[in-house]
């Protein structure tokens, strides 16, 4: 081999031979030993002697069998071909290999690697064809990525790694579907050249690629051949073919997928663009600026669209939009218009707008030039155009009709020019009425179809509104008429009128509206959404004369128009719809009756001492008015009814506030016995005071078992009349209100006899009918008869009794008929239902006292006895009855016909006469005698010069023979032994009393008796010194048990009586003075014959001697004493 090698500079090769010869030729010379000798040479052979190039991709194609395109996509078919055309594509047969992959990194490249088999290329080396071979691709989204490799010598699939190779640089490809293909501009590359073919164009967009061989861009199925594609994916361009002047669809198809949303136009066909409107694209106004200079572009004065036709698609190159002769800058396009930013204007004007589309002036709206066709608003026009009507195209308009409607108008053209209706808009129930043509005086316009009703017309000029004071009505507006008010006070017959109807849904449209009064038609003045004024003719007599409105061909809810003084207008009551509070404004029912149904020719006035004021009418039916009352004090006030100047004549009142409180007195059934659970109505009366005249503000309720309203029926001021509810028997309390006034007292009703009332006693002097003055009265003791007078009776012998008053709840007062001397019964009835009863004593019936027995037999003057005293006529009612002993009344009553029985008081003692007084008449004593209880002092105790019954100290009560006798002493310590006699009588006593009472409820028939009483003082030195008091009192007691009293019962009775007079401590006698009962008792020893000798001994010892003697005589006496005593431990002694 040489040691050098010059390679061709032309393509980096170096042609090699081989030469063969014979024996004994030199091969590298060629010379020869022998002449004869011969050499053969080889063709060359090609080899590189360079490095090999990268290779650069700058298309594939996917081609059919036939040479078709076709997209290319994941599968393949064997007979499918791939072009692959680049640079650099290799140098020699078999030294190319194109792999795919789906990212963006060369794969290895081996037998299991996505590629196609090697290929053979051909000089120079800048394209080759190969076949997938149904090779499955992988797509990575919508991509997949291509390589080749070029190596300096044929290599197979298996590379061999001496050989030089170089691979090219990722080629994206599409696979499949393009996700996203958008193309958003198309136009000349040189701004605005005119396009007729043979001119270059740009088209922008997205995922757009860069591989030629899958992108074809054909304009009206003309290819536009390739020129350039920019790296980013986003823009192409190409050079148009030759084609006719016209609108042609500009179609970019990649891989198989179609973008037709563009479309270019050629030649002149731009003039056939069209501008219908054009409008502020955020509703906006377009507003001038007094700063800045006309034609100012930046900052603009807003955008605007314009509605245009013809002027192809995407095409903004081909475009360009002026105002008033300044540029409109374009944003934007899509197939309904054009988007631009309209320049400044300093003064409110209108600007005439104009569209070139491929350097050709457009025409606007029925072929006029854009000059003089159509103008962008700048603010206000100096005069606002206003519509006063709109003529719909069909006689009545129904909800699925789109009626062309002609609007009614002044100075319709703004500015003085044609009407833009991109900025004069007229929209019907909030939809656009779609403009048609308009002049300065209609606007013409086609509407949506719309439900039912009147539908707001809402037209604005630049954003300002017109007048449009009007509705458009669909179908049947429910329309209704509530008044007819003539323009004089005072309507009559013969005088034709102004009359303004008044009501709801009208729709304010004159041409859809008609009037007619008693079925002729009548001349319509002015309208408005809510009034509609009219001119009417007279009448020859006073009727009501019936007014008829329609409205879009319906007839609309009428009223009557009143001639004259066809109504005579009543007020029965007027209901508020809630109690009325002093300077409020209520909302009233006024019910009665001929008030017509024309609000315009009612008045409601009220009227009182307090103020006057008139009710503002809300609704007339015949018999309601509905209003809001005025603002009044607090007070009750007249309302009167006026219909076309006749005023009502009743005196119904209204309350305002609470100027008095109702009073109920009783409630009347007008069937006796008001029926519990009846099926048959029943009314009641309640009769009281205070209620007013308008039972619109009364309110009955019945209240107790069940609770329920009384349906009223009339009202005065002292009568309430209702309906009573069905309830079940019990007594219910009957509550009414006046204006949420309750009244003062309430009345319970009685449903059913519940009770039985009973007559304890009648109080009062009644006499006889010879005697008998008007109006006596007398009062019923009672209980269970309720509270209602309304459902009482009462009866004196069958005669009825008039009731005047039930001051409680357990008395009645009602006038005593005139009966002669006697006694009767008196029957008390509640809801029919009698009870218990009594006799009322008339006159003087000779009531007598045959004697008197008392309990206890011996009365003493502290004591209470029990009282029976009998004798003849005497009645049963204590309420006529009095009894008195020594001018004190005799307590607790009970009487009978023959017998009277009560409590005596405490007296003093001496005969105390008793007196018993019958219907104001002192009964006689049958024998002619004086009836007296005697008060006696008890033995023991003697009568002081007042007549009171003290203790006598040393005097011992008379016992009665025949008996056990018991002698005790009680020794008391007190606070002061020198107490008044009566204190210590009443100490004295209650051990007596306290001792009998123990005893005999052990053992009866067993009485205590006094004995001596003793005082010592604490003080004197004597043996009573050791009791730690002020002093102590000694009192002697016998208590006499019956013969036979076993001894065992003694001693348990005589234990109860110490416990007994020791608990004395504890009463309110005992503790003011201070009185301590000593827990035990001293027993005496009995009396003894050589006792009593001693006792004479020491008297006489006494009477004989002084000194010493007497000394002696005492110490031997107390000595005596002291052995009677038995002293008990713990005692005092």
């Amino acid at each position: 081999m040489p040691s050098t090698v010059t390679c061709n500079a032309a393509d980096a090769t170096v042609k090699f031979f081989v030469r063969y010869c014979l024996t004994g030729l030199d091969a590298t010379t060629g010379a020869t030993s022998a002449s004869s000798r011969q050499c053969v040479v080889s063709l060359p052979k090609t080899l590189p002697c360079a490095p090999v190039t990268a290779p650069v991709l700058t298309s594939i194609i996917v081609m059919t069998s036939a040479n078709v395109r076709k997209q290319f996509s994941s599968t393949m078919r064997t007979d499918d071909k791939l072009v692959v055309r680049g640079t650099g594509l290799g140098i020699a047969s078999g030294s190319v290999v194109l792999v795919f992959s789906s990212t963006d990194t060369m794969p290895a490249v081996s037998g299991t690697t996505q590629r196609s088999a090697p290929v053979t290329s051909s000089s120079p080396y800048t394209s080759f064809t190969v076949s997938p071979n149904g090779e499955t691709y992988t797509c990575s989204g919508s991509r997949v990525y291509a390589f080749v490799r070029v190596c300096n010598e044929a290599v197979n699939a298996d590379a061999v790694t001496r050989f030089s190779c170089r691979v090219s640089a990722a080629f994206p490809m599409v696979c499949g579907n393009v996700d996203g293909l958008v193309v958003t501009n198309v136009g000349p590359s040189t701004t605005r050249q005119r396009i007729t073919g043979g001119q270059e164009i740009t088209i922008k967009g997205h995922n757009f690629g860069n591989n030629t061989g899958q992108y074809q861009v054909e304009i009206g199925g003309q290819d536009c051949g390739i020129v350039a594609f920019v790296a980013d994916g986003k823009t192409v361009r190409c050079t148009t073919p030759t084609l006719e002047g016209g609108i042609y669809t500009v179609n970019v198809r990649i891989n198989g997928l179609n973008n037709t949303d563009a479309a270019l136009v050629y030649g002149d066909a731009g003039l056939s663009a069209t501008v219908s409107s054009v409008a502020e694209v955020d509703g906006k106004a377009i507003s001038f600026n007094e700063t800045a200079a006309d034609g100012q572009t930046s900052p603009n004065a807003g955008t605007v669209f314009i509605a245009a036709a013809n002027f192809g698609r995407l095409n903004i190159g081909q475009l360009s939009v002026s105002v008033g002769g300044s540029d409109c800058e374009i944003s934007s396009i899509d197939s309904k218009g054009i988007r631009c930013k309209a320049p400044q204007f300093k003064n409110a004007t209108a600007k005439a707008v104009v569209l070139s589309v491929n350097g050709q002036t457009s025409k606007g709206s029925g072929d006029a030039i854009l000059s003089t066709g159509l103008f962008l608003y700048y603010g206000t026009p100096a005069v606002m155009p206003s519509f006063i009507y709109a003529t719909p195209s069909v006689a009545m308009v129904n909800e699925s009709t789109t009626p062309s409607l002609t609007f009614n108008g002044t100075y319709l053209k703004a500015f003085g020019v044609d009407v833009n209706p991109g900025q004069f808009v007229v929209k019907v129930g909030g939809s656009v009425c779609q403009f048609a043509a308009a002049d300065n005086v209609t606007y013409v316009c086609t509407a949506p179809a719309l439900s039912a009703g009147v539908q707001p017309v809402d037209a604005q000029v630049n954003g300002k509104s017109v007048a449009a004071n009007f509705g458009i009505v669909y179908g049947n507006p429910q329309a209704v008429l509530t008044s007819a008010m003539p323009s004089v006070t005072y309507l009559d017959t013969s005088m034709a009128a102004i009359v303004t109807l008044t009501g709801m849904n009208f729709g304010g449209n004159l041409a859809q509206l008609s009037v007619k009064v008693v079925n002729e038609s009548v001349p319509i003045l002015s309208v408005s959404p809510t009034t509609i004024t009219v001119s009417v003719p007279a009448k020859t007599v006073e009727q009501a004369a019936e007014v008829l409105v329609q409205v879009n061909g319906y007839t609309a809810s009428s009223v009557n128009l009143v001639y004259g003084q066809f109504y005579s207008p009543k007020v029965k009551w007027v209901v508020p719809d809630a109690d009325i509070q002093s300077n409020s404004k209520p909302v009233l029912m006024v019910y009665g009756s001929e008030f017509g149904n024309n609000a315009g020719q009612v008045q409601v006035q009220l009227s009182g001492t307090n103020g006057n004021g008139t009710c503002d009418i809300i609704s007339v039916a015949d018999s309601i008015i509905r209003c809001t009352g005025p603002s009044l004090p607090q007070g009750m006030y007249l309302v009167t009814v006026t219909v076309n100047t006749k005023v009502s004549t009743e005196t119904i009142r209204v309350i305002y506030g609470k100027p008095q409180v109702p009073v109920v007195n009783s409630v009347i059934p007008d069937k006796t016995p008001l029926a519990a659970n009846s099926s048959v109505s029943q009314g009641i009366t309640i009769v009281g005071s205070s209620f007013g005249n308008n039972m619109g503000q009364v309110k009955v309720g019945l209240s107790g078992a069940g609770n329920s309203t009384c349906d009223i029926t009339s009202v005065s001021d002292t009568q309430i009349t209702c309906v009573a509810p069905n309830l079940p028997a019990a007594w219910y309390t009957v509550n009414v209100k006046v204006n949420g006034q309750s009244a003062s007292a309430s009345v319970d009703v009685v449903y059913g006899q519940p009770l039985t009332p009973m007559v304890l006693s009648i109080v009062g002097t009644i006499a006889a009918s010879s005697n008998n003055q008007t109006g006596q009265k007398a009062t019923a003791i009672a209980k269970d008869f309720g509270n209602n007078r309304g459902q009482l009776s009462i009866s004196i012998n069958n005669v009825s009794a008039t009731i005047v008053d039930i001051p409680s709840s357990d008395s009645i007062v009602f006038n005593v008929p005139s009966l002669p001397t006697g006694s009767y019964p008196v029957v008390l009835a509640v809801n029919g239902k009698t009870g218990s009863t009594v006799n009322l004593v008339i006159g003087d019936v000779g009531s007598t006292i045959a004697g008197v027995k008392t309990v206890p037999e011996a009365v003493r003057p502290w004591q209470t006895p029990a009282v029976t005293i009998t004798g003849t006529k005497f009645g049963n009612n204590i309420g006529q009855v009095q009894v008195t002993v020594g001018k004190s009344s005799c307590s607790g009553v009970q009487v009978a016909d023959t017998s009277i029985t009560c409590t005596a008081p405490a007296l003093e003692s001496g005969n105390q006469p008793v007196v018993v007084i019958i219907n104001g008449v002192v009964a006689k004593a049958a024998n002619g005698t004086n009836i007296i209880i005697a008060y006696t002092c008890p033995s023991g105790f003697k009568t002081s010069n007042t007549s009171e019954c003290i203790v006598d100290l040393n005097a011992v009560a008379d016992i009665p023979p025949g008996g056990i006798q018991e002698r005790r002493t009680k020794s008391i310590a007190v606070d002061d032994i020198d107490m008044p006699d009566d204190d210590l009588s009443d100490l004295v006593l209650a051990i007596i009393d306290k001792a009998t009472a123990e005893a005999s409820t052990l053992v009866p028939g067993t009485k205590a008796y006094k004995g001596a009483v003793r005082k010592f003082a604490a003080a004197s030195g004597s043996r009573r010194t050791m009791l730690e008091t002020k002093g102590t009192i000694e009192v002697d007691y016998i208590v006499n048990f019956p013969v036979g009293t076993k001894p065992e019962d003694i001693t348990k009775a005589m234990a109860a009586v110490n416990d007994g007079i020791v608990s004395l401590a504890n009463t309110p006698l005992f503790q003011r003075l201070g009185a301590v009962p000593a827990k035990d008792e001293i027993v005496p020893a009995e009396p003894k014959d050589d006792d009593n000798k001693k006792k004479v001994a020491i008297g006489v010892g006494v009477g004989v001697g002084v000194g010493v003697p007497l000394l002696i005589a005492i110490v031997v006496f107390l000595v005596l004493r002291r052995k009677q005593q038995v002293v008990q431990p713990g005692s005092s002694a």
